[in-house]
């Protein structure tokens, strides 16, 4: 709901840049804010590998730092909002 994007978009295959976005910081905050590893937060993401994780996390770093609408949202999955 935060990101206001279908979850089976998130999931999905495709690599236009709102998703690919949203898709780092579901990944940012999963690394954050639970025990899982890389492999189960890939599988959750529609099977991605657990180098296609480290990837978006380390994107999604450089991305907060560059995009405050991106650190906000970033902040707004950390903490939970929208479940």
């Amino acid at each position: 709901r935060i990101t206001g994007l279908p979850r089976s978009a998130i999931t999905g295959p495709r690599k236009i840049a709102p998703l690919v976005k949203a898709r780092w910081a579901v990944i940012r905050a999963a690394r954050r804010t639970t025990d899982r590893t890389l492999s189960q937060i890939g599988r959750v993401l529609g099977g991605r590998d657990h180098s296609t994780i480290i990837n978006g996390a380390r994107r999604a770093e450089t991305l907060i730092a560059a995009d405050p609408e991106f650190a906000r949202l970033c902040g707004l999955l950390e903490e939970g909002k929208g479940k």
